[in-house]
């Protein structure tokens, strides 16, 4: 049986991000390649998700000190590579340990924060990818992205060819919900419509002081009087001044509601008047396929690996204020799209089907001689 390890440091069941396509991939490849064995690594023993008796999670207590994940990943994971007799490494972080040469390693890239918007990462995890970022990807037999625009900065940036692009899927629970079931939520929240919607991780890359700080300034000017902002995500990194200005922004204009399960969030997306989503970089763009889903409004950052995800009847802008103002007053005079659904929207299964085959490839390829 293939024998497969992966990095399951991202892992867990409260999804968002790097963590959700490796938890929904994971799920769709326990049914794509029912002849494989998975070995899960991690230094983490909450939320790890368990798909079938196929699995195995090694687990161990955190290091300590500087870079610690990093060399937890780099000189303990080895081990229990060798142990387990593997046949390929999944490195879903893209930072790969140093394994023999018969377990091959397929390293997925999400974006090139650290050469882009390095200011807006966590110092540690910056440094961890400007040190072993591209050795990583130099012992990798295969390298993967999550959209063609990443696969495309990765060629012309760095030089590295994209084995496979494996799209991050659009899972079930997100559809369009009855206006009964979005009542019931909204009350539940204590949040009234309208209301405007923004899903992101709190740290400087999603911009979402500008966000706010436009929003604040539209209601003042009379442009959305009656409308609230809703943010949804978790407590992220780098966001003392955005924490300050969300205290100080009345809680008649701007609700909180940090991080919210899938259920809630599909329904938040069908009860809002539109997705703000004006980050200043991304890989793919997860929460636009989402709302497509829902059949709401979208509007974006005009970036290629934003586009790929959005609707292409979206409302993409610069993301600076007047971009902002301008995105959605847009999009506000737009009529509300139909829910994507069948061949419109990504799926898990496909993104599994592509990854099976990058394994397969890989592990049956000769080693060179």
């Amino acid at each position: 049986m293939l024998r497969i390890g992966i990095d399951g440091s991202c892992l867990s069941t409260r999804l968002s991000g790097v963590g959700r396509y490796a938890f929904e991939l994971c799920k769709a490849l326990d049914t794509k390649v029912p002849e494989a064995l998975f070995f899960i690594y991690s230094t983490s023993t909450n939320n790890l998700p368990f798909f079938s008796e196929r699995w195995t999670l090694r687990t161990e207590p955190p290091l300590r000190g500087p870079f610690a994940m990093t060399r937890w990943l780099r000189y303990h994971v080895p081990e229990y590579c060798s142990q387990d007799k593997l046949d390929a490494f999944w490195a879903v972080a893209t930072l790969a340990p140093i394994l023999p040469v018969h377990i091959r390693i397929i390293a997925t890239v999400y974006d090139l924060n650290y050469m882009l918007v390095p200011r807006t990462m966590k110092l540690g995890t910056l440094w961890a990818h400007r040190m072993f970022f591209r050795s990583s990807l130099a012992r990798a037999s295969a390298i993967t992205t999550i959209s063609r625009g990443t696969a495309d900065r990765l060629a012309t940036l760095l030089g590295f060819r994209t084995t496979a692009v494996v799209t991050p899927g659009v899972s079930d629970v997100f559809h369009r919900r009855d206006e009964q079931t979005i009542s019931a939520c909204l009350h539940a929240y204590r949040v009234a419509p309208p209301y405007l919607l923004s899903v992101a991780t709190k740290e400087p890359r999603k911009n979402l002081e500008l966000l706010i700080r436009t929003f604040l300034g539209m209601k003042k000017d009379g442009m959305l009087p009656a409308h609230k902002l809703v943010l949804v995500g978790d407590s992220g990194w780098r966001n003392a001044s955005l924490s300050k200005l969300l205290r100080q922004a009345p809680l008649d204009s701007v609700v909180s509601l940090g991080y919210v399960s899938d259920h809630d969030l599909s329904v938040l997306y069908s009860g809002s008047e539109a997705l703000l989503f004006p980050s200043v970089y991304e890989g793919f763009g997860m929460p636009l396929a989402e709302a497509r889903a829902c059949g709401t409004r979208i509007v974006s950052s005009d970036i290629p690996e934003l586009r790929e995800a959005g609707d292409p009847r979206g409302v993409y802008i610069a993301a600076t204020e007047q971009g902002i103002r301008n995105g959605i007053v847009s999009c506000l005079t737009q009529p509300r799209p139909l829910p994507a659904d069948g061949p419109q929207l990504p799926t898990w299964t496909a993104a599994a089907a592509i990854m099976s085959g990058v394994f397969s490839n890989v592990v049956n390829r000769t080693l060179p001689k």
